[in-house]
């Protein structure tokens, strides 16, 4: 699950036991269900600012054999997602397609360098 994820599920979590209280029209204070879903929620909000904050330079041969089964951004064409398979040294775009390491370095992302889940815009 991505930081992005959980900090939805958290989200999601904290939104539904503060509806709970309010229909029920029960205090929040001194309740540990809400509580625990407040640290759930402070703990996937510091998550994901500390995954923006990392830098999202382009991953070298080293980074790669060390994220097998990660996703990662690919910067070509329109760019798109894909696995990362350190086994045999290459980024699975399909089950029938895939790329060699060496023919990606530089263009390789940890996630979209724009930050989004577009492909960044050429720079001309």
């Amino acid at each position: 699950m991505t930081s992005i994820e959980k900090l939805i599920a958290a989200l999601d979590r904290y939104d539904a036991l503060l509806h709970k209280h309010i229909a029920e029209d029960i205090s929040e204070r001194n309740d540990p269900e809400l509580e625990e879903a407040a640290l759930f929620l402070n703990m996937a909000i510091s998550e994901a600012k500390k995954e923006e904050a990392e830098p999202n330079d382009p991953l070298t041969l080293e980074e790669l054999r060390g994220m097998d089964g990660e996703p990662v951004w690919l910067k070509i064409a329109d760019g798109r997602w894909g696995l990362v398979d350190a086994d045999c040294d290459e980024v699975t775009l399909s089950s029938s397609a895939s790329i060699e390491f060496e023919k990606l370095i530089g263009r390789t992302y940890r996630r979209p360098p724009d930050g989004g889940d577009q492909p960044a815009q050429e720079e001309e």
